[in-house]
């Protein structure tokens, strides 16, 4: 797991830094430079315009190039300051740079578009700005998002608020984020994913001992992490020792959750699956059934589980070692205070999902201690009774608290993944692409969780692993159609290969 920090805590990381290690900042913008420099060199590029402003993240451009020259790749600095307003370390480092390199102080788009480029560096604001951007701050981002060429930010791209993720006017949009000495909560969260493309963690000096002395906001989701946390089989296994899961899902017109949801729990190595069903729907979803069980229950005249069928669902839950409901349950008042009754008496851990959280969103009350619930943003609104502007709140403290009151793992789905632990620690999934956002993904991924959970993990790791081995399924699943032609049982063909790739 990698810590997320706000930008309040990686100044002070920084501070402690110089204070403990005597590491000055001085130094830590020389390494931050020579990485910078390092990470282009290796990716051939020929000539580089930097932008910088007057900041330390400026600084960091400046060592860049002088790193640069020394590659012998052209570098090009850009200024969106007069000099003068340069602070100390910047103006050091420009007194250092080589006078072969070409300096524009604030030139018009017509001059900017006339220098030699193959790789456009962003190092205009860093880690403490907020707000919008203005003057030629604003002038240029706009320029450098309309070029072709790609782009490099440094430590957060400008505009991007690094603790929030959140963007005011504008903000360049980086094909690579070079982030240095720690992880920025607000590169992974709320606009970040639009802004960032794909996120570099350099080392700049500051010893990993430091990151322990400051409380992150969260944690980033490693895949070494899923390796270690993957439920164990003993070599005389059988199908009713790796994993029995109880899926109560399905109701007229939504069969198909009902079937992606029980069949991902096989997939993804639950050994047995029993797909409580309605009557009145059970011949469509056997036919397209092989290895799940069906198991014909009593229907509402709507075609949904039916009260009648309470009897026989608490035997099954006798049976298995996790329950899954809601994919596809329905609406249905009756269906409704099933699923109520069933958590209220069920020991087994649980998986609550799409209608039955819906079921449930008056009577929180009935959550047993380490239940999975897995909305997504607006099914989560509606537990917090759909007077919640998630524009204007905190979600990390919203998901954390919400957790923490009721002893539940939070699932919430979207990019990116929340997972909030009944602990109140966070856990951020890294991965994953739009493709996935399609029909039945979130049914797929509730199956997958179960599957875990009836193999013996622990809820929290359960749903760590079940997310991002979903996701890595997406991301498979997009290189081989598309982020246009990935339907959900894509991700369930392509689980045994996510699987594959986290366990080798």
């Amino acid at each position: 797991m990698f810590p997320l920090f706000t930008a309040k805590a990686c100044n002070k990381l920084e501070k402690l830094a110089e204070k403990e290690f005597s590491i000055s900042t001085e130094k830590l913008m020389e390494n931050a430079g020579s990485q910078i420099a390092e990470f282009i060199k290796k990716n051939n590029f020929k000539n580089v315009l930097i932008f910088c402003g007057k900041g330390n993240n400026g600084g960091d451009g400046l060592v860049a190039a002088r790193y640069l020259s020394n590659y012998k790749i052209i570098s090009t600095i850009v200024f969106a300051i007069p000099k003068k307003e340069l602070n100390y370390l910047s103006t050091y480092n420009l007194n250092k740079l080589s006078k072969q390199i070409k300096i524009y102080i604030k030139p018009n788009l017509k001059k900017l578009s006339k220098i030699k480029k193959d790789l456009i560096i962003d190092s205009l604001l860093g880690i403490n700005y907020k707000g919008e951007l203005k003057s030629n701050y604003y002038k240029y981002a706009n320029w450098i998002n309309s070029q072709k060429t790609p782009v490099y930010s440094v430590d957060v791209p400008s505009g991007l608020n690094a603790t929030t993720g959140k963007v005011g006017n504008v903000a360049i949009k980086a094909s690579n984020t070079i982030t240095l000495g720690s992880q920025k909560i607000g590169l992974w969260i709320n606009d970040a994913p639009n802004y960032t493309g794909e996120i570099n963690l350099k080392e700049i000096g500051s010893p990993k001992s430091i990151l322990k002395k400051i409380k992150p906001v969260a944690f980033l989701i490693d895949k070494n992490d899923i390796k270690k946390a993957l439920p164990k089989r003993s070599k005389t296994s059988n199908k009713y020792t790796v994993g029995k899961v109880f899926a109560l899902c399905g109701s007229r017109g939504l069969t198909g959750a009902a079937i992606l949801a029980s069949s991902s729990s096989m997939r993804a190595g639950a050994g047995a699956v029993i797909l409580g069903i309605p009557e009145t729907e059970y011949k469509i979803v056997a036919r397209r059934i092989l290895e799940v069980m069906p198991q014909s229950l009593f229907s509402t005249t709507e075609g949904s589980l039916s009260l009648k069928s309470l009897n026989k669902i608490i035997e099954k839950l006798k049976w298995c070692d996790a329950l899954l409901i809601g994919p596809g349950s329905s609406k249905n008042i009756e269906t409704i205070k099933l699923i109520q009754q069933i958590l209220k008496i069920n020991t087994k851990p649980v998986i609550i999902d799409a209608d039955a959280i819906f079921a449930i969103r008056n009577k929180k009350f009935i959550l047993k201690r380490n239940s999975i619930l897995t909305p997504h943003f607006g099914e989560f609104k509606t537990l917090l009774g759909n007077k919640i502007d998630f524009e204007n709140k905190n979600i990390i403290e919203l998901g954390k608290k919400f957790a923490k009151k009721y002893s539940v793992i939070l699932v919430l789905k979207g990019k990116p993944t929340y997972i909030f632990n009944s602990n109140g620690k966070v856990f951020i999934n890294p991965i994953g692409n739009e493709g996935m956002a399609t029909a039945g993904s979130g049914d797929v991924l509730s199956g997958i969780i179960a599957a875990f959970l009836s193999q013996g993990s622990k809820p929290i790791n359960a749903a760590i692993n079940g997310v991002y081995v979903h996701s890595l399924s997406g991301d498979i699943s997009s290189k081989q159609k598309s982020v246009y032609g990935v339907i959900a049982s894509d991700l369930i063909k392509n689980l045994p290969e996510a699987i594959k790739n986290v366990t080798s």
